[in-house]
């Protein structure tokens, strides 16, 4: 009661025109009951002031008058204290909160016995004067008149770094109080409470700390794919970045809640440990953030030996959506989930070259564990021909070309490089190699050399040979280009995805029928035992690029093969001209037939087939009425022979398009 009774005797000597605040002035700090605090962390937040250092803590203090309802009757004032170091760390322990001379608050200033004092404090764990806490609006000032009746704003505008370290993590690391509020705020209490003035004591508050901020850990671990040794690597500090996360808003002490946030990318974030078989990645980020099931945005991305990978607001929410501990997330509903106060949401991803498996733990200093999903590191969705026809008989082959940025490359340089597909997976490397995906089939002999590049030999026969390249479905039915091949039509070299590369195979020959005929009078020919030869034709090579059919070697008469049972002969032979030199009158210059009946008795010459006109046509590259000049690849060319004693009496020639086939879906992101 000694305060009191000092109190009263100062009034007595006073004007009776003073009021008691008036009167509070004159009264030593020494004798009046100081307001004190010490400093918890609640089980949600074991970070708070648990800290090996001394923290600054910064506070505003409104008292208002117990029993009171006139307007003014508030007092509001700032301070800022020091909250020793808390070395044990234990559950139970507190940091003990000390203020100096300048910013030390009593009771007797704010109502004294009548105060009800609301409590509303923010802190940086280990940080003490000049930390960022210290720059905010609830900066202590330095009046020397310590309470007010202006009203103050209990709002921290706050921000997190876009790039992130570990001093930003430590500095931006915002912590806040207001337990001391509403129902719970701190008061005089009679010894007796059913007196009702007497001997008593005042409040001592206990700040119980909070986590404003979420946090995102990211564990990378090292999975499928990748060398040994020094191959798991980063290639920059903007390697991990977080899409459209709140980085700045303002937080309402009141309610815990954050307004007026604005977002931007987080680009780089604070590598707490790395190994060459893992790394542990930390952000800060204001809470808000929203993953949605369905949503296929990227949310987040990283790049590991110069490949990129995609993490998308689905991948995230189905993680967390199937933790086995998900009630600790109060924002989470059957169709997203919003980053919270105090929650550390930790995601261990494995990182393979052909994709990712992902798993995700919330720590909330909560622990949750969530189910596993499965992202894909894909950012390129190819548009692919496939006419549904499938071929196994096949071999695959890929040629690799480097860019210096993660775009879809124009490069047209493919001549070259392609290596054929054994046993081993086949993995993108990384996204800034490329790959000109081929397919032949298996009697192809492919070989490289300085003036074609990569090819493989083709030559008239039996043999029917195929090759294939990833086609645009805006070129699905691509004629034969003489200079280019298929070069227009094929999509440019591919990078990392998942999808099946479609393979559309052509034939690489052209397909030679020849019928014979004869009369049914005195002029008919026996044609028993007749052989039919195509004349001074090239042997050929297909380019592995694009297709293009080149002509090699000097000229052959080949035989054709006879169907059994029937005056059909056919050959596959390399497409060409027909004429070698236009308008030559030397034979020699023409592709012929040669018609040799039974035993010899008779041979019929054509030696320019390019005279015979098409009768009939299935398909772009030749019109009917006109002659056929040239062999296309994938056609089929029927002439017919109507043979007489004293010469060929008629012909006619035909031609259709083969069937193109596709060969088998590969997808040559994963394991066969």
């Amino acid at each position: 009661m000694k305060k009191i009774n000092y109190l009263l005797m100062t009034a007595a000597v006073m004007s009776t025109a003073c009021s008691n605040v008036e009167l509070e002035q004159f009264v030593p700090n020494g004798m009046k009951n100081q307001i004190t605090f010490s400093g918890e962390s609640n089980t949600s937040s074991r970070a708070g002031l648990h800290s090996t250092a001394s923290t600054q803590v910064i506070m505003h203090i409104k008292s208002e008058r117990n029993g009171s309802s006139a307007e003014g009757d508030v007092r509001v004032t700032k301070t800022m204290a020091t909250a020793t170091a808390d070395k044990t760390q234990s559950t139970d322990s507190y940091s003990e909160i000390n203020f100096n001379d300048a910013y030390k608050r009593y009771w007797d200033d704010a109502y004294g016995r009548d105060a009800q004092l609301s409590v509303y404090a923010i802190a940086v764990p280990g940080k003490t004067e000049g930390s960022k806490a210290a720059e905010s609006s609830l900066t202590a000032p330095e009046e020397s008149r310590t309470w007010s009746s202006a009203d103050l704003s209990h709002n921290v505008a706050w921000s997190v770094s876009t790039t992130q370290t570990d001093a930003t993590i430590l500095n931006e690391d915002l912590i806040y109080s207001n337990n001391i509020s509403g129902d719970n705020k701190l008061q005089f209490r009679l010894d007796d409470d059913n007196d009702t003035y007497g001997p008593g004591k005042f409040d001592v508050g206990n700040l119980q700390f909070k986590h404003a901020l979420s946090r995102i850990t990211v564990n990378l671990n090292k999975g499928t794919g990748f060398a040994e040794t020094n191959c798991f690597n980063f290639t920059g500090s903007n390697n991990v970045t977080l899409y459209n996360m709140p980085t700045s808003a303002t937080l309402d002490l009141t309610n815990g809640t954050w307004n007026n946030a604005t977002t931007t990318s987080i680009k780089g974030i604070y590598e707490k440990n790395s190994t060459d078989a893992k790394h542990e990645l930390m952000a800060q980020v204001i809470p808000g953030a929203t993953y949605t099931s369905g949503n296929t945005d990227n949310v987040m991305s990283f790049i590991i030996d110069e490949n990129p990978y995609f993490i998308t607001s689905s991948m995230m929410y189905d993680a967390l959506n199937k933790a086995t501990n998900k009630a600790q997330m109060t924002k989470l509903t059957n169709t997203n989930v919003t980053l919270e106060n105090g929650l550390n949401y930790i995601f261990n991803i494995n990182v393979n070259k052909t994709g990712i498996s992902m798993t995700a733990t919330v720590e909330g200093w909560t622990d949750i564990t969530a189910d596993i999903a499965d992202p894909s590191n894909a950012r390129i969705t190819l548009n692919l021909l496939n006419n549904g026809t499938e071929s196994n008989d096949v071999k695959f082959y890929r040629s690799a070309i480097t860019t210096n940025d993660f775009k879809d490359p124009e490069d047209k340089k493919w001549e070259t490089g392609y290596e054929v597909k054994g046993d081993d997976a086949w993995y993108f490397e990384n996204n800034k190699t490329y790959y000109h995906f081929r397919a032949v089939n298996t009697s192809a002999d492919v070989k490289t050399d300085a003036t074609n590049g990569d090819y493989f030999p083709i030559a008239a026969g039996t043999t029917d040979y195929l090759w294939g390249a990833p086609i645009k479905k805006s070129n699905a039915t691509p004629d034969y280009n003489v200079t280019k091949g298929y070069a227009d039509a094929i999509n440019p070299a591919i990078g990392a995805t998942t999808d099946a590369i479609n393979m559309t195979q052509f034939h690489m020959m052209s397909q030679i029928t020849v019928k014979l005929t004869t009369t049914d009078d005195e002029k008919a020919v026996d044609l028993t035992g007749s052989e039919v030869t195509i004349t001074r034709i090239n042997n050929g090579k297909v380019l592995m690029g694009s297709g293009l059919i080149t002509l090699s070697g000097s000229t052959t008469d080949v035989k054709l093969n006879k169907a059994e049972n029937s005056y059909t002969y056919t050959l596959n032979v390399v497409p060409q001209l027909l004429e070698r030199v236009s308008g030559s009158t030397n034979d020699n210059d023409y592709i012929g037939i040669s018609i040799k009946t039974a035993k010899g008795e008779a041979k019929y010459f054509r030696e320019k087939l390019s005279s015979i006109k098409a009768k009939t046509v299935n398909g772009t590259q030749h019109t009917a009425g006109a002659t056929i000049t040239r062999w296309y690849p994938g056609h089929s060319y029927t002439y017919t022979f109507n043979l007489v004693k004293s010469g060929i009496k008629s012909m006619t020639a035909s031609v259709a398009d083969w069937t193109i086939i596709n060969a088998e879906s590969q997808n040559i992101s994963l394991e066969n």
